[in-house]
């Protein structure tokens, strides 16, 4: 079982995969579900995730096994530097509550200037520098952090 840390650190993984991307559903929806909330895709990008745009967010939500295990939310809106527009405390107060019904978000103290939080088998997290906030299954952490140690041991077989 991955240690909370090594949650963490998946998640850094998928925030840095999906930081370039452009994309607000809900962790347990369908694909037609999401498509019923927010309108038909955008974009298909590799593997099983889709990007959509809806009420001035970007939104990228990977799929697995038919159901949104994680979720990635911008401000579509960029600054002078193109980066995009931070969320106001209440949006992500918000986004994290229409992802978790009632449940309440326990805040994690972390190292960084990222915020995370917990919430049974859900991670959040906002990436300051970004302006992402990503939610995500504990499932979906776990299997990003295996394929990346497989990724990390095949790269280096033979040293």
């Amino acid at each position: 079982m991955a240690t909370n840390r090594t949650l963490r650190s998946a998640l850094a993984v998928l925030a840095i995969a999906l930081a370039t991307l452009t994309a607000h559903a809900r962790i347990g929806e369908t694909p037609q579900e999401c498509a019923n909330r927010y309108g038909p895709p955008v974009k298909q990008l590799e593997g099983d995730q889709v990007v959509y745009k809806k009420s001035g967010l970007g939104v990228v939500v990977t799929f697995f096994n038919g159901k949104a295990a994680a979720i990635a939310y911008r401000k579509i809106s960029e600054d002078a530097l193109g980066q995009p527009q931070a969320m106001s405390d209440n949006e992500i107060e918000l986004l994290l509550k229409s992802n978790s019904g009632d449940s309440p978000w326990t805040k994690l103290e972390a190292p960084s200037m990222d915020r995370q939080w917990e919430n049974g088998q859900l991670y959040a997290t906002y990436i300051t520098f970004k302006n992402i906030l990503i939610v995500a299954t504990k499932d979906h952490l776990e299997r990003v952090a295996a394929q990346k140690a497989r990724n990390e041991s095949k790269n280096l077989d033979g040293f």
